[in-house]
Parts: C-alpha cells; structure tokens; sequence
C-alpha cells in the first residue's frame, strides 16, 4: 500500500520545532567548542576537540534516524538492519538506553513499504518513555511486532495514547506529541495498526499489518 498522508501547516511547523529542539543542543556544543579552542593554546584543546567529535557524531546520529523517519527515502529500501545500526549510534551515544534485540529479529520474506518507517519511528517513540534509561526490545510474532521500554519509571506520557490514536485535535498537540500523531498517521497510511500498552515498568508498542 503507498502512503496517501498530508499535513497542516501547524502540524509541520511543530515537527520542524521538535527536530530543531533535538538538534540545536548537539550543535550549540560544536560551536561552543570550537570557540572555546579559539581561546587556549593547542596543548589544552583535546577536551574540547572530544566535545566537538561526540556532538558532531550525535547531531549526525539524529539526522539519520529522522530521515529514515520522516523523509521519503525511508519508505523503501531501508532494512531492519538500517534501522537498528541508526537507533544504535545515536543510543550509544547518548549512553542511557540500550537496544536488546538484534538486527535479524524482524524475518520478513519482502519488506511492506513504510514497514521501517513505521519500525524506526516506533523505537523512537519507545525511548521517550524512559525517563531514566533502560532497554528497547523488539520481538517479531507472526505478521507483527511488539517493542518494549522497560526501565526505571517507565511510562506514555499525557496525551501521547490519544495523539497516536489520532483522537487528539490538531489543535490540541504541542511538539512534545507531534512525533506520536504523526506515527499514527503514517500507520493509517500504510495500512498498519499502532497501539501502545503501558503496564508497571515496562511500555510496549505493538505494530500489526491489517488486512
């Protein structure tokens, strides 16, 4: 099935609000860092030049992931593979939640268009509700899938449940819940069905094909 998805301007422009709040501090770190170095001789820049590297790396990290999420290369031809390599680099970095499933967890004789679109956009989402860290599993069952959060306080925040049903009103999302809208729009797109089960510790998400 192809995506026949759209947006309002308002629902853009809180998605452009939300990866520019992801990004600005990354970037703020290499700028401040390299005026930092600006200020000390070449014996005392090591910090900060470890300050640029592992920001330049995580800003990288993001926008890989969020082009397979929101741009339209992740449609197609991205891998569960692709997926758990661009989660991976961004996590390590980050150094708070770790992945405890592996690339080949997802056994799929053709991969549905939009599938690690959906798949990437959901472990995202999953990591949002680990406030203090944990791990992100993901297990594979018949025609779906199932991805947990599991950590210390782990929780779906207000509103997001009603933003990935979509009973949310455009009107009602801020940045903070845009991400789940959009998931819930793309899985109506593409056929799937999103839905989130909190319980004590542990957050999971289940993708599902319909049809």
């Amino acid at each position: 099935m192809s995506a026949n998805v759209s947006y309002s301007t308002p629902v853009i422009e809180l998605l452009s609000s939300r990866i520019c709040h992801d990004l600005i501090s990354p970037i703020g770190a290499i700028v401040n860092g390299l005026e930092f170095m600006e200020d000390m001789d070449g014996a005392d820049s090591e910090e900060a030049l470890e300050l640029i590297t592992h920001s330049a790396k995580l800003a990288s990290a993001k926008l890989k992931l969020f082009r397979i999420i929101y741009g339209a290369g992740g449609r197609d031809g991205v891998k569960p593979a692709d997926v758990h390599k661009a989660l991976e680099d961004w996590l390590t970095l980050e150094n708070k939640i770790r992945q405890t499933w592996q690339a080949d967890a997802v056994k799929l004789a053709m991969i549905p268009e939009g599938f690690c679109k959906l798949m990437a956009g959901t472990l995202l989402m999953a990591t949002e509700c680990l406030p203090k860290g944990g791990t992100l599993n993901l297990v594979q069952k018949d025609d779906k899938i199932e991805i947990s959060a599991s950590g210390e306080n782990a929780n779906l925040r207000d509103g997001v449940a009603d933003a990935l049903s979509l009973k949310l009103a455009e009107s009602a999302l801020d940045p903070r819940l845009t991400h789940p809208y959009i998931m819930g729009k793309l899985a109506q797109s593409y056929g799937y069905s999103l839905t989130s089960k909190p319980e004590s510790g542990t957050v999971t998400f289940v993708l599902a094909q319909m049809g």
